[in-house]
């Protein structure tokens, strides 16, 4: 009954507050979700819904989106600690980033494409001053305890290795792993390449 009562409580909110900002992004990250999560629910309410009120990760990243637009929503069902997405408006992620386990997970890119995947323990950011931040492309899976810093760009279609350490540009198609990194992997072709 109560869980019931939550659900009718949140459709209120959800037509009021939520449908509002459902841009293409947020479409573009429940499609994801919702693939990567094997959830198949045929409505976007009930999509936006479960992962809303199950998945602190998904509403950080909903929120980031809002940049505190709805202050109401965001005192009724609070954010999780992790992933801290830096509150900075020109940090951009593209819809379908999903983002799994993120405990102690800091993200400031400049730019963050479509369908990226970050795992737990990952430092995505900038060393010495806000404006040396990465770019990451679209189809980028980024490993388990990864750490992407600096003024460098990684391509599309990447996959980061567990334990990467990344400081020079990744080039698109690549497997890249290891510290200091090497790319293990060039448009489907087994390589060893440092970066």
């Amino acid at each position: 009954m109560l869980q019931r009562r939550k659900q009718i409580f949140f459709t209120i909110i959800y037509y009021i507050f939520i449908s509002r900002f459902l841009n293409h992004d947020v479409i573009e990250d429940l499609k994801l979700w919702s693939l990567t999560f094997n959830v198949d629910l045929k409505k976007t309410i009930d999509n936006f819904s479960y992962f809303f009120l199950n998945h602190k990760e998904f509403r950080n990243l909903f929120y980031f989106r809002l940049q505190s637009k709805t202050k109401i929503l965001y005192k009724i069902y609070k954010p999780d600690l992790f992933p801290i997405l830096q509150n900075n408006k020109l940090m951009v992620i593209k819809g379908g980033c999903v983002f799994w386990h993120p405990f102690s997970t800091i993200i400031n890119a400049k730019y963050i494409g479509n369908s990226c995947i970050i795992r737990n323990n990952t430092t995505i950011g900038n060393n010495k001053s806000n404006e040396n931040r990465p770019y990451i492309g679209n189809n980028v899976d980024i490993g388990v305890n990864v750490v992407i810093i600096g003024n460098i760009i990684i391509g599309d279609n990447v996959t980061i290795g567990a334990g990467a350490v990344i400081t020079k540009n990744v080039p698109s198609n690549t497997v890249v792993v290891g510290n200091p990194a090497r790319i293990i992997k060039l448009n489907n072709i087994k390589c060893d390449i440092k970066l």
